[in-house]
């Protein structure tokens, strides 16, 4: 059994897809399965694969989406950890020999390092993680304090994950057409078993932004939000304490109000968010959050979006809620 595997998901990433394999050959980690799953690509990605010959193993499927491209990965991985990449992205050579070294050092069944996005205009921002061993005695504080707070990030690149983990507990990736980013909708459902996790300081993952062939054209910012709202109530229905579950909305709130104000961002959209925030369930979420933990300010924004005019909930949601990415 080698230590680690690398899956990687493509559709139509002739463009990108080498930089990425050549920064997992580049790994100063010996041994290095990667596995890259070409999800039914119609552009000259399987000619490019082909030509790194037995140094990857590659698996090919009708197109199908991201998430079931990397349950195929896990399927065929044998590594002790697995690991994931996006084929418009890069890592850093020595990304999975620090995080295997953390996670044999502290037993965690996940390692997380730091992100730099790296926009379409070229400017970066760091997203660096910190170094700790964290045992989740308490659930519902491990989500308000590090998955509401984005310390656990919502991406799977930026982890290591021990793969009897995921055996022993059945995780899998979602429906791509049915949840939006179904590495949200899998960190998620990863919180109902996880009991140790362990944080890296250093930035091993390069994020690039919206270049991905996933990044579809027709998914607009209003047809996230339904799939969006689904994958909650979808984790919302799981084995989650009661505490868990009000945390959890918290999260819930949060990001569907950010997805809210990056539609209002385009015009026509306002006749769509303005509805959707009379949604039963989404003002169940806000009114759920609104009280849990909540200070003043927090209390008084929430308490407007639910029961202000709808002109004001809007320019309430323009200035106050921010979603760049």
């Amino acid at each position: 059994m080698t230590d680690v595997s690398v899956i990687v998901p493509v559709y139509n990433g002739e463009k990108t897809i080498k930089a990425c394999i050549d920064s997992l050959l580049s790994q100063t980690l010996p041994g290095l399965e990667i596995i890259v799953v070409n999800d039914g690509s119609t552009d000259g990605t399987a000619q490019i694969l082909a030509e790194y010959g037995d140094k990857i193993a590659v698996f090919s499927q009708e197109n199908a989406g991201q998430g079931s491209a990397r349950n195929a990965g896990l399927r065929n991985a044998h590594g002790e950890y697995v690991g994931f990449a996006d084929a418009d992205d890069t890592c850093e050579k020595e990304m999975f020999g620090k995080m295997l070294a953390r996670a044999k050092e502290s037993g965690a069944e996940v390692v997380q390092c730091g992100i730099r996005d790296i926009f379409e205009d070229g400017k970066e921002n760091v997203r660096a993680s910190f170094d700790e061993n964290i045992e989740i005695s308490d659930r519902a504080e491990y989500i308000f304090n590090c998955f509401y707070k984005l310390k656990h990030t919502n991406e799977v690149c930026n982890k290591l994950i021990k793969k009897s983990f995921l055996n022993e507990t059945g995780l899998l990736f979602g429906d791509s057409k049915k949840f939006f980013s179904e590495d949200f909708k899998f960190n998620m459902d990863m919180l109902l078993y996880l009991k140790k996790i362990s944080f890296v300081s250093g930035v091993y993952y390069n994020y690039n932004i919206k270049s991905s062939g996933y990044c579809r054209a027709d998914e607009t910012q209003l047809s996230r939000i339904p799939k969006i709202k689904r994958a909650f109530s979808d984790a919302l229905e799981k084995d989650f304490d009661e505490n868990s579950k009000k945390a959890l909305i918290c999260v819930g709130a949060l990001t569907l109000l950010n997805y809210c104000a990056f539609a209002l961002r385009v015009p026509g959209n306002e006749s769509f968010v303005s509805d959707f925030l009379d949604d039963k369930d989404f003002r169940k979420y806000v009114s759920v959050s609104m009280l849990y933990k909540s200070n003043l300010m927090h209390f008084a924004l929430y308490f407007l979006m639910l029961y202000a005019p709808k002109k004001i909930r809007l320019k309430l949601l323009k200035k106050h809620f921010v979603f760049d990415k």
